[in-house]
């Protein structure tokens, strides 16, 4: 630029050219006055699954640039495959967020796959101190979701430093949001006061102890339809005598495993007048926060109770 200023002082002194330089003046001014601001830098971010997508999406803001992998609640996140788009989108992240415990197991190996000295990685099991193999539903207590999201601020801040205090701010809007999201959920310790409920797999666990709920299936039984197993002849027994005898006052299963098993135990559930509320892995409905998510599930359960 200071190289053109000179041209066109040049050309401004010879006066047959002073025409010239003006419109040569002019049309830089205009190019100046017309740039575009530059966009603040963002960082990106993959998750593997869409609820701490939505997480670091809150608090991250206009500075990140976030791609959640697993984001269909009808598909069963224990068959998904991982695409060369997938590896190149985990390649190429500044960021990547993996839930653990044996729950997503290619994403892991994404990354192992392709190392970098720059890319900040949370494992959630990880941080949370859960052995591979541990119940992975760990976004069902919000305890642990609290904890993931001091982490994810944490990285961010590596990243931004003279943005810390935005990204406070938003996970403190968050945490906020954390506060009435368990509120709701203490609330139906009062709905279900002497009562218990009954569930086709563990990934009520983690919701039942942080709300204080009686959950009375086997947990042999829940254990083994969680990891794609047959349940016991004698866990089986038990789960439907628990339900025949109306022990249960409402049955939760998971949306996204479909079988056989878990088709009869809710039509015996139905046939006994038991409730029956459907609660997912992945956010539902697609594009929800993982708060508005949660706050669903736990209507529907409020709502369950009331009938029962």
């Amino acid at each position: 630029m200071p190289l053109l200023c000179v041209i066109v002082m040049k050309m401004i002194a010879n006066k047959k050219w002073i025409i010239v330089g003006v419109v040569v003046v002019a049309l830089i001014v205009l190019q100046l006055v017309t740039l575009p601001s530059v966009p603040n830098s963002t960082v990106t971010v993959v998750a593997a699954e869409d609820t701490w997508g939505s997480i670091v999406s809150q608090i991250g803001g206009k500075y990140v640039n976030v791609t959640s992998v697993m984001t269909d609640p009808n598909a069963d996140p224990h068959e998904y495959e991982a695409s060369m788009l997938t590896a190149r989108t985990f390649a190429r992240s500044s960021i990547a967020i993996v839930n653990g415990a044996g729950y997503d197991d290619w994403a892991s190996k994404l990354l192992s796959a392709n190392p970098s000295a720059t890319r900040s990685e949370i494992n959630v099991a990880k941080l949370l101190k859960a052995p591979n193999g541990a119940n992975p539903h760990f976004w069902y207590d919000p305890t642990y979701v609290e904890l993931v999201s001091h982490a994810i601020t944490r990285v961010l801040s590596s990243k931004f430093p003279s943005h810390e205090s935005y990204f406070a701010a938003n996970e403190a809007n968050f945490l906020s949001s954390m506060k009435m999201l368990e509120g709701e959920i203490n609330s139906l310790r009062g709905i279900f006061k002497g009562k218990s409920f009954g569930a086709t797999e563990d990934i009520f666990v983690y919701f039942a102890h942080y709300g204080g709920l009686n959950l009375i299936s086997p947990a042999a039984f829940m254990r083994a339809v969680a990891e794609g197993n047959d349940p016991s002849v004698a866990s089986t027994i038990s789960m439907e005598s628990q339900i025949k005898a109306h022990q249960v006052s409402v049955l939760i299963f998971n949306t996204q495993t479909i079988t056989p098993l878990t088709d009869s135990i809710k039509a015996l559930a139905r046939a006994n007048s038991i409730p029956v509320v459907g609660i997912s892995e992945i956010i539902e409905p697609v594009g929800a926060t993982y708060q508005k998510w949660i706050s669903n599930e736990v209507k529907a359960i409020a709502a369950a109770g009331k009938m029962g």
